[in-house]
């Protein structure tokens, strides 16, 4: 393999990693958005729907809480259930 080839799979080696890096840092992000876009939802609406519905919501909102990050640890599992 003669040297210019071999820079230039070193430098594709490269950009490779730092893509890959970019999108796990993106994933990363995307994945704590998906645990507290459910959260924070059920703490705002919470009042709302107790007010307009006129019901007293019998759901402990720590359990509620405990109950959507199960379901979130469940859903970012890798490997098979």
């Amino acid at each position: 393999m003669s040297h210019s080839s071999m820079l230039k799979a070193r430098r594709q080696h490269q950009k490779t990693k730092k893509r890959l890096e970019v999108e796990a840092k993106r994933e990363k992000r995307l994945a704590k958005q998906a645990l507290a876009g459910p959260v924070v939802f059920h703490i705002l609406q919470r009042p709302l729907i107790e007010r307009l519905a006129g019901v007293e919501l019998d759901l402990d909102p720590e359990v509620a809480v405990t109950e959507i990050a199960h379901h979130w640890l469940r859903a970012m599992r890798t490997e098979a259930p």
